[in-house]
């Protein structure tokens, strides 16, 4: 079913190049271990030079071009990807880089299709970090994709309750393609909650009240039948659990 979801929800939109993307590592042995560096946010990711600059929101296109060297890296080795201990990685899921996004002085149809221009960058980035690097990084980019739907469904609401969409109707479908495809990525995250590629107590417990408000957030804008199988699978972990620490945590993100 899921993957059925997923498969639907597939949406367009245009992707730029903002920043030059040069050259990767050719050796993975040659890239250094991030976790090496300490202190979340304080470490250099080995692709860092090729990535856009870190001193301002990333934009749709700044995204774009990330996800193209991203992808690269990824296939050369999942070590490459930065780490949540580096600052790339820092920048790449700040919520603040949707932060431009909630601009009063633009219409609602207006902030949609901003936001609509995010949607398949950010969508590739999560796809990379549950393939390479599944656990408290995956779950962290799953967090930004989720804020980015949150707003993005709720422009659209407003955009058709004052008929100023473009094309109420395709909005209308598009709108129910984006929450099936929301609702698919919480279901698939599962694995990452429990399990062999499960992040330890301490990470969980960081990353499930940014995680457990995207998906609040996202509650107050979908229908509450297309929430119903992924609530269920985040429900069903959280029963499961025999660690106190995790069992909160998961809880919490249901709440």
């Amino acid at each position: 079913m899921i993957k059925v979801l997923v498969a639907a929800a597939l949406v367009a939109a245009g992707c730029g190049q903002s920043h030059p993307e040069g050259g990767l590592e050719s050796s993975a042995a040659a890239a250094p271990d991030p976790r090496a560096y300490g202190r979340v946010g304080e470490g250099r990711s080995s692709v860092e030079p090729q990535l856009p600059v870190l001193d301002h929101r990333w934009t749709a296109d700044d995204y774009a071009s990330a996800t193209r060297i991203l992808e690269r890296a990824g296939a050369t080795s999942p070590r490459l990807l930065p780490r949540r201990d580096t600052r790339v990685f820092q920048r790449m899921t700040s919520a603040d880089n949707l932060g431009g996004l909630d601009d009063p002085s633009l219409a609602a149809e207006l902030r949609a299709q901003q936001s609509l221009r995010y949607e398949p960058p950010l969508r590739t980035l999560l796809d990379l970090y549950e393939r390479y690097q599944p656990g408290a990084e995956s779950l962290t980019v799953l967090a930004l994709y989720l804020e980015l739907h949150g707003r993005l469904l709720g422009d659209l609401d407003d955009a058709l309750a004052l008929r100023r969409a473009t094309s109420a109707g395709e909005r209308l479908r598009q709108r129910e393609r984006l929450a099936a495809l929301a609702a698919a990525r919480i279901a698939s995250a599962a694995p990452y909650l429990q399990g062999p590629h499960a992040c330890d107590a301490a990470e969980l417990a960081a990353i499930a009240p940014r995680l457990g408000a995207a998906i609040a957030r996202l509650r107050a804008v979908v229908p509450p039948a297309v929430m119903d199988e992924s609530l269920r699978t985040l429900k069903a972990a959280s029963d499961a659990e025999p660690d106190p620490r995790r069992q909160a945590a998961l809880a919490a993100l249901i709440r």
